[in-house]
C-alpha cells in the first residue's frame, strides 16, 4: 500500500499503461503480484506500508497470486467525508477523512487519510492496536 506524498507516481502490472498518480492519491498492490513501480517527475516521494516482511523482491517466475486486486485512487477519486458526516465523531470540527481499508470496529486494523485544518487543536482517537502516523504536509 502506498500514498504518493510528492511527484507523480505509478504502479501497476508491468503492461499496464501508465496512470500518473500525483500527490495525495493511493495506490495497493497484492503481495506476490508481478508489478513495477516508477516516477514521472524531478522530485518523487511516497509513503510505503508493508504489513509483513521482510519485503523481498523476487523474480516474475516466483509470481504468485494471493486473491486480492490492486488499486490505484487518483487523488480526486478520494471520498472525503467532513467530520458533520460521521456519526461516531462526538466533537464536530473540520477535520475530513478519506476512508482507505480495513474495520472501523474496535481492535481491528484500517487505514484512513485525515486532513486537518490549519491551526486545528484536538485529540486523535484509536481504537486499533495499533497507530501509525505519518505528517504529508503542514
Amino acid at each position: 500500500r502506498g500514498v504518493v506524498i510528492k511527484g507523480l507516481l505509478h504502479n501497476d502490472d508491468e503492461n499496464a499503461e501508465k496512470q500518473w498518480l500525483p500527490a495525495g492519491s493511493y495506490w495497493q498492490q497484492p503481495a506476490g503480484e508481478a508489478h513495477i513501480t516508477a516516477a514521472d517527475a524531478e522530485d518523487n516521494m511516497a509513503f510505503l506500508d508493508i504489513q509483513e516482511g521482510p519485503y523481498l523482491v523476487k523474480p516474475t517466475s516466483e509470481a504468485f497470486d494471493n486473491g486480492e486486486k490492486p488499486v490505484n485512487v487518483d487523488k480526486t477519486n478520494l471520498v472525503w467525508l467532513n467530520a458533520n458526516d460521521i456519526e461516531w465523531v462526538s466533537e464536530k470540527s473540520n477535520v475530513e477523512t478519506a476512508f482507505l481499508w480495513g474495520s472501523h470496529e474496535k481492535n481491528q486494523l484500517r487505514a484512513s487519510l485525515i486532513k486537518l485544518p490549519a491551526g486545528f487543536k484536538g485529540k486523535i482517537k484509536n481504537l486499533s492496536p495499533n497507530f501509525r502516523a505519518v505528517v504529508i504536509s503542514g
